[in-house]
Order: structure tokens, then sequence, then C-alpha cells
């Protein structure tokens, strides 16, 4: 949750965060889609800074994602 707008949009991410995920959505050149992603963060105390990305996962056909999990299409997996 970015805080809702108002003056201050982004409260919510200027204060100490462990494993807070942030959606985003972006447009790929490669593809020429807009692509879905989700970013998990840690950010620290007072503004948000300095900020650590634990894990991201995009989907680049456009489909849409949901934050913290990984589409079987975009695991990889081995086989020993």
């Amino acid at each position: 949750n970015s805080g809702g707008g108002g003056p201050a949009p982004y409260v919510n991410w200027q204060t100490a965060q462990t494993g807070k995920y942030l959606g985003v959505r972006f447009y790929n050149e490669g593809t020429a889609t807009i692509n879905y992603a989700w970013l998990q963060l840690d950010t620290g105390a007072s503004a948000g800074f300095p900020a650590t990305i634990n894990s991201y996962c995009y989907d680049n056909t456009g489909a849409q994602i949901t934050a913290g999990t990984t589409p079987v299409s975009l695991q990889q997996f081995s086989i020993d």
C-alpha cells in the first residue's frame, strides 16, 4: 500500500519495513506489452533508505501475477 495519495503518498515506505511487497507495472520494449512484477523489500528507518530488494518476479507475457508467488511457468527446475 503506497499510502493512498495525498501530500505524502509513499509514507508507508518511509519507515523500517521487513519483507514487504511492492507491485510494479512497466512497459517491456522487447515484447511491446505491459508487464507486471513484484519486489520484496526491506527498508531502513527514517526515510525508507537504504532499501534492499530481497527477491522479485515478473511475467513477460503481460499476464498479471500475485505478489509473493512465482507462476509455475516461470519457475526453473533441474532433474539430476
